[in-house]
């Protein structure tokens, strides 16, 4: 059985897919730019999620409570638990499934060239 840790560490056969924000990312899921996947319902991905000892540990806490458990809970759990842990400000359980709030990043990044001539005026 593939756990979290196996896709943590790019050990899984699952393909990628791209997603995109929705446009109010506070309440909304995130929609796949590959649209639906045949065969599997909410209801199969959730159980599938469930399945998995890591993300069981962290939807369970989830669905107790919106607030982050002490780390004193989390503490004898394995890593990958614990890296999810320090993300739970990112996890959100909508429409029964554990998902990822992603944030736009706007990065500002000027060529390395730049930085020489800048580097060289000061």
């Amino acid at each position: 059985m593939m756990t979290a840790s196996d896709v943590l560490n790019g050990q899984s056969s699952i393909p990628s897919r791209v997603v995109k924000q929705a446009p109010d990312s506070s309440n909304s899921l995130l929609k796949s730019t590959m649209g639906n996947i045949p065969n599997w319902s909410a209801d199969h991905i959730r159980e599938k999620q469930l399945c998995d000892p890591d993300l069981k540990v962290i939807i369970q806490f989830l669905e107790q409570s919106p607030e982050q458990p002490p780390w004193k809970v989390v503490n004898d759990k394995s890593s990958t638990v614990k890296t999810l842990w320090c993300r739970m400000d990112r996890l959100r359980i909508s429409q029964g499934l554990l998902c990822r709030k992603w944030y736009k990043m706007t990065i500002n990044c000027k060529p390395r060239s730049v930085f020489q001539r800048v580097f060289t005026l000061m």
